[in-house]
């Protein structure tokens, strides 16, 4: 029986996780004839995903240790315990791989930092700056000694990744696909209770967890500086305080400024009540700097709902003439873009065509790993097959 490994203890939150668990549910049933070693983050719901799977076996990574221990596991760990299991195929999920393996070996990069310029100044987030270069380090080694494939979401992403590290070898796309959790939520349709109390108002949907590329503050500062053009929009987001050292900050100047009824935080929403937000909100708002292929444009293509974003690459590939784009770091042209909102209407078009966009995108797991693989089974040698 062929064996394969999936890495993905680093995909604990957000996005990441999202395709971390759609991956690892549809590659344990389209590889059936594999055994599989699971390197899973504890306590995110991976173990409950794979626990009907005889074929599985798990290395559960336990998250707590901090960012030095997982240095260690990366680097001296992590090798040993899949070189003791003897895979034919590795599959990193989390933008890493293993230095000198010898067998097939496919990494997924879908950390927009790792093929962006880095979006702040070079004093800010020091610490953050250090993680990206030495992951940078690190992957550029994997590609150029022992990598196969790379695996991006994007042709965008596909030409900075080549750009960015000279690689020159084989890529394939892995795009972002809508969740099996979201299908499914799909029948809750209820007004949300977040939201009563402003079904007078022009209602915008930011779902996203505090990183700091998703530039919220810009939310803050376009409210700070309106003069009585606003008045009818709320925003509602959806971070933690416990997410980033700069959530809990932005949460105190919303609220220290009196606009918590103009950017309204609702804190993380579960799969099973998005429908409910999704399609009581006029659109999506997004100010990001930089993304690989953020879930929440195909989502609101899902629910037919507008989307307003920044007018970036990535943005552009995935969205089309479905978004209104404006610049991120302009209060002024946020601004604009939300007067514009009314030009693009709920309508039967629009929703054809966010039915459209998603096909062209490949928007299925099912269909995308059954894809992928079938070209690892072909890469395989014939004396492991």
């Amino acid at each position: 029986m062929k064996k394969a490994v999936v890495i993905a203890h680093a995909l604990t939150a957000g996005g990441g996780a999202s395709v971390g668990k759609n991956f690892i549910r549809e590659f344990v049933r389209a590889a059936a004839g594999y055994h599989f070693l699971m390197i899973i983050p504890e306590g995110q719901g991976y173990e409950v995903l794979l626990q009907a799977h005889p074929n599985c076996e798990l290395f559960v990574y336990r998250t707590q240790h901090g960012k030095l221990a997982r240095l260690w596991f990366d680097e001296w760990g992590l090798p040993r315990v899949i070189r003791r299991f003897d895979p034919d195929l590795v599959v990193g999920l989390g933008n890493k791989g293993i230095i000198g393996f010898g067998g097939v070996q496919a990494i997924l990069v879908h950390n927009a930092y790792l093929f962006y310029p880095w979006p702040f100044a070079k004093s800010v987030f020091l610490l953050a700056q250090m993680e990206r270069i030495y992951l940078m380090w690190h992957l550029k080694k994997v590609l150029r000694d022992g990598a196969d494939l790379l695996l991006v979401q994007t042709q965008t992403a596909a030409q900075r990744m080549r750009a960015s590290y000279a690689f020159s070898g084989k890529v394939a796309l892995l795009p972002n696909a809508i969740s099996q959790d979201t299908h499914q939520a799909q029948a809750g349709t209820q007004y949300p209770t977040a939201m009563k109390g402003y079904e007078d108002k022009l209602r915008l949907f930011c779902l996203t967890r505090y990183y700091p590329h998703k530039n919220l503050e810009i939310l803050l500062e376009l409210f700070k500086q309106d003069r009585g053009g606003l008045d009818g929009v709320v925003i509602f987001i959806t971070i933690d305080s416990g997410q980033h050292p700069m959530a809990s900050r932005l949460l105190q100047d919303i609220s220290h400024s009196g606009l918590s009824s103009r950017i309204v935080n609702i804190g993380p929403v579960p799969q099973s009540d998005l429908a409910g937000y999704y399609h009581h909100a006029h659109a999506l708002i997004l100010p990001t700097l930089l993304e690989s292929f953020s879930g929440t444009y195909i989502e609101a293509m899902q629910f037919g709902i507008p989307i307003l974003t920044s007018d970036r690459d990535f943005a552009q590939e995935v969205c089309g003439d479905l978004a209104i784009y404006f610049q991120p770091d302009s209060v002024e042209s946020i601004r604009q873009a939300i007067d514009r909102l009314g030009s693009i209407e709920k309508s039967q078009d629009f929703t054809e065509r966010c039915r459209e966009r998603l096909a062209d995108l490949g928007s299925d797991w099912t269909q995308n790993v059954n894809q992928l693989v079938s070209m690892l089974d072909g890469m395989l040698s014939p004396k492991r097959r």
